[in-house]
């Protein structure tokens, strides 16, 4: 029943006549669908990248930033864990050169923007770093 993660929210977004996606956020996980991500992950509206190597606290490399620039999304949302973290922005400037909307905050707001973005149909990605915050 997923209280073992501790669960707080639950957002169903129409991602195309035929899916839907529902987003459980807990504060060391996100459940998509039926996949439980226990670790750092980007999501679009039809895709799901499990397992990216980003982590709270290391700056985001030109190779963490790779599978977000080969998305073609308008909206880029980055999740920084618990706390927002503003990295230094030289590494995000090919998004900004490319006409691409770049944004930092908590994950649990990234979830939360993201849930929005995608219901209003947006070109939107999200990269996520877990966790959400800290155990209670």
């Amino acid at each position: 029943d997923g209280t073992e993660h501790g669960y707080y929210c639950q957002r169903n977004i129409e991602v195309n006549v035929e899916t839907e996606l529902e987003m459980l956020l807990g504060w060391d996980s996100v459940r998509i669908g039926e996949s439980l991500q226990l670790r750092s992950f980007i999501v679009t509206p039809d895709t799901l990248y499990a397992d990216w190597s980003a982590q709270v606290g290391v700056p985001l490399t030109s190779e963490d930033l790779a599978p977000l620039q080969q998305l073609g999304a308008d909206i880029i949302l980055i999740g920084t864990g618990p706390e927002q973290c503003l990295p230094d922005m030289a590494p995000f400037r090919a998004f900004v050169d490319r006409g691409q909307s770049i944004e930092f905050m908590n994950s649990t707001a990234a979830c939360r923007t993201y849930n929005i973005l995608a219901i209003e149909q947006r070109k939107v990605a999200a990269g996520i770093i877990l966790p959400l915050g800290m155990k209670p």
